[in-house]
């Protein structure tokens, strides 16, 4: 029994190796451009699907925070090849969310892959996903207030 098991975590071991090899990762600059100024952080979420995009964290695949530096902001990932939409928020007060007015005007800079218009609401998930592979490696997005 215990050297079917050993064998069983060996062979799972192994498996996870060779599926980990497959999923090789791809370096990417992200270049958030356009803050109005240095204070709080720039926040980026990384979605796979449309659920939750582009400002549910629970959501996101992925969330990082950097802070601002000179109206500038980087980040640089490691990501497995595949197909993504990026989005921005200049959290200037640093509580980790989009902040509105009382009738949902945002307050806060934004922005998203591929640098949709901003005058017509959040942007869709379809305007913003990108391709990422081995041909891949900067994406620049431009901060926007209302």
């Amino acid at each position: 029994m215990k050297k079917c098991f050993s064998l069983t975590v060996s062979v799972l071991l192994l498996a996870m190796r060779i599926f980990a090899a497959d999923q090789e990762t791809i370096s990417v600059h992200v270049r958030i451009e356009g803050f109005s100024d240095d204070n709080g952080l720039s926040r980026l979420l990384i979605y796979g699907q449309k659920k939750g995009f582009p400002d549910s964290t629970a959501d996101a695949l992925l969330a990082y925070t950097n802070p601002i530096k000179n109206k500038t902001a980087d980040f640089y990932l490691k990501l497995v090849s595949g197909r993504y939409a990026f989005s921005v928020l200049h959290d200037r007060n640093v509580n980790g969310k989009m902040d509105k007015t009382w009738y949902g005007k945002p307050v806060e800079g934004f922005g998203a892959s591929n640098n949709p218009p901003s005058e017509t609401g959040p942007p869709a998930f379809d305007e913003c996903v990108l391709e990422i592979g081995n041909n891949f490696n900067t994406l620049l997005i431009r901060i926007h207030y209302l």
